[in-house]
Formats: C-alpha cells, structure tokens, sequence
C-alpha cells in the first residue's frame, strides 16, 4: 500500500480527476443516477459528433491511431484481460465473465477512451492518502484497489510486461499523472487516448 503525499485541494483534484472511471455510459446499468446520465450524455455528444463527421474529416483514423482498436492482440505472457479489462457493452457482458459487481467502464471522466469498453469492479480505498492496497478483500485474491477516494476507486491485476496486456492500444503501465516509480503498474489505455488528442491530435502530449 503506497500513501499519497497531501496536496492542496486544487492540486489533488486535478490529478485525481482523471482517474475518476465513469461507468455511466454502460448498457445495462439501471441503477445510474440522474447526474452520471448527464455526464454519459456528455462523453455520448463528445464521441458522437466525432463519429457523425468521421467519414468527411478522417478522425476514425486518428482515433484509432492513439487509441488502437481494443481488439485481441497476441503475447507471449498469460493474458491479464481475459476477464478483467476485457473488452465489453454493458455490465451483462462483464458479470458473465468476472462475476457480480463487475461493471462495463467505456471512459475516465470524458477524458481518457476506453477503445471497446473495460471491464472492472468497484472498490473502497481505507482513506483519501491511500493510492493502491493490494490484494484487496472487495477485488479478490491478487488483485489492487486503485484509485483516489471519491474520484476512483476499482480493482485491477497489476501486470509486469506488455506482453499480458493482449489488447491492441493497452500496455503495462503506471496510472497516469500520479502514478510514480516503484508503483504497480496495470493495463490501461494509452496516454494520449483522449477526446481532446482525438478532436485535436496537433496538441501538446498527444503524439
């Protein structure tokens, strides 16, 4: 279990806010309140009007080009996103391959993609200095709680190399912005997958 260091409240909220995974935009997911509607509504509108103009303005290409497809890819390691991490649609899709809670998470708070859906499972960290507890008993048997209280808290298997990450656009890699060296380090997404790289890829940190 690493602490996080304490930061004044603008600083901590800039950097946990990231990390806030929304698991709004998920079929299936009856239980979402009126505010998490709003936001998938958002990220919908975000991504949607991309998608409308894709074919006059190429940004299929640029998505794909900082996101990847999310399909299989191949590895010489054991897969750690058969089941967790896996790619999914709706919480149905995720309980039948990890079992109840497991939930579809399509993006991190309208800014990082999540190319073909990830899926996760909440969980509670002890207190807002904690940034990972491993082996959690809410995740299961080698797994970490992650996160930043009340921004993000879910489960994830921690990884080692690329190779386990056998999704194409996810790699091995400490969480961004906060995550330092020596942390654990899981598969996610790439850096620059976001909808403000993918509307305008000639941006600062998005190559």
């Amino acid at each position: 279990m690493r602490s996080l260091p304490t930061f004044p409240l603008a600083l901590a909220l800039s950097l946990a806010l990231p990390f806030a995974l929304s698991s709004s935009g998920c079929a299936g997911d009856d239980s979402a309140s009126t505010a998490s509607d709003t936001q998938t509504t958002n990220e919908t509108n975000a991504t949607g009007t991309a998608s409308d103009s894709d074919s006059e303005t190429g940004n299929v290409d640029v998505k794909t080009q900082l996101c990847g497809t999310g399909d299989k890819a191949e590895g010489s390691g054991a897969n750690l996103m058969e089941k967790w991490g896996a790619p999914c649609t709706s919480n149905d899709d995720c309980v039948a391959l990890a079992g109840e809670g497991a939930e579809c998470l399509e993006n991190i708070l309208d800014i990082y993609l999540l190319p073909q859906g990830y899926c996760s499972k909440p969980c509670s960290l002890p207190n807002s200095d904690t940034q990972y507890v491993d082996n959690d008993p809410m995740c299961g048997d080698g797994m970490t709680c992650l996160g930043a209280v009340g921004f993000f808290e879910t489960c994830a298997l921690p990884c080692t190399s690329d190779d386990e990450c056998q999704r194409d656009g996810f790699s091995c890699q400490l969480l961004p912005q906060i995550g330092a060296e020596g942390d654990p380090k899981f598969c996610l997404m790439n850096y620059e997958c976001t909808l403000s790289c993918i509307d305008d890829p000639t941006q600062m940190g998005c190559s």
